[in-house]
């Protein structure tokens, strides 16, 4: 069953490059680059991102409904045929490998496990180059030889033991899903691996270890190949706009990604220093992380004005301050995203 080997995911990259390639390169007609991926304007990357998406998703509907695509907290990608999934949700801690058509008629029960272990070793690397998406919008290969989930062999048949398998009818046939949820501790053992590089920065740049943890916890759950529609990418969802390289090791070498996030962090901070209390400073801060510092603004003022809403701010508790972040930002969003990265 060679579409289901970890090794047989590049395939995968190689004919969506050549499904979108027409329609990226209209937009490289004028770039006097040799790569056009070198030196995309932050606009262009945000520009390719979503016409990338669109044009995956549009495949993807014509044998899955409804279409899973990776996001924040989610790694997805799909066989060259398209009649496998993958999916890894580091929300819920769970795996979920799904067939469809002729790809589960093929398979037996000793590929499918053979195939599920295979994807639960997967490394960074390896899952990078596979990526339907990221290799084709991002110039250059970040390097890290690091597992996915931080799982031993020992650990594969265990958890494979305790898989769930669910059959439905699909577009292309029957669909068989098999679901592991993953060992307790996994993602605590995700950030274990990161904390020594969060720890290091944040004493270099003078900002709370343990803000940059919860931020990087919430953005991404310690998804190594996060990434949004915005084009905000990597661990701390990095924004085009906040690095001056639009480079794949920007975005996805860990440590240059945390950098750059705890870099805007600690601006963030000296931004807002004029915030009297620190724990109504450090809400407003975790606000500006994910709106921008001009959004926090308008939540105290309507305007996008830090001077007006800093008198407004220190007249408030740090209680009031949560409160109005939380119901003007959006409690299911923004605001409630406040209250989330506050209370880790």
């Amino acid at each position: 069953m060679d579409n289901s080997k970890p090794e047989g995911l590049l395939s995968a990259y190689a004919k969506r490059l050549i499904i979108v390639s027409a329609v990226l390169l209209s937009s490289f007609a004028n770039s006097d680059s040799k790569n056009p991926l070198a030196g995309q304007s932050h606009d262009q990357l945000v520009q390719r991102y979503q016409v990338q998406s669109s044009v995956l998703d549009q495949s993807r509907a014509k044998f899955w409904q409804p279409v899973e695509s990776s996001q924040a907290k989610m790694w997805v990608i799909y066989t060259e045929d398209l009649l496998i999934k993958r999916v890894i949700d580091f929300q819920r801690e769970q795996i979920r490998i799904s067939y469809q058509g002729t790809a589960l008629e093929k398979s037996t029960p000793a590929s499918i496990q053979s195939d599920t272990e295979k994807f639960l070793l997967v490394g960074f690397e390896k899952a990078y180059r596979a990526d339907d998406l990221l290799p084709v919008i991002l110039d250059g290969n970040p390097m890290l030889r690091q597992p996915l989930l931080n799982l031993t062999k020992s650990q594969l048949h265990r958890l494979y033991s305790t898989a769930s398998f669910k059959r439905e009818k699909g577009l292309q046939g029957d669909i068989l899903t098999v679901v592991i949820n993953l060992p307790k501790g996994n993602l605590k053992r995700r950030a274990a691996s990161l904390q020594p590089v969060v720890e290091g920065l944040a004493e270099e740049f003078d900002v709370s270890p343990a803000l940059a943890m919860a931020i990087i916890h919430q953005e991404s759950a310690f998804n190594l190949l996060a990434s949004t529609q915005e084009a905000r990418l990597g661990l701390m969802l990095i924004s085009p706009q906040q690095v001056d390289e639009i480079d794949a090791k920007v975005f996805y070498q860990p440590e240059l990604n945390i950098e750059s996030g705890i870099r805007y962090l600690a601006k963030l901070e000296d931004q807002l220093s004029g915030i009297e209390d620190p724990q109504a400073r450090q809400l407003c801060v975790i606000a500006a992380y994910r709106v921008g510092i001009n959004e926090v603004a308008k939540v105290f003022t309507g305007r996008s004005s830090l001077s007006q809403a800093l008198p407004l701010i220190n007249q408030l508790s740090a209680r009031q301050v949560q409160g109005q972040l939380r119901s003007q930002l959006g409690v299911n969003d923004s605001g409630q995203y406040v209250h989330q990265v506050s209370s880790l």
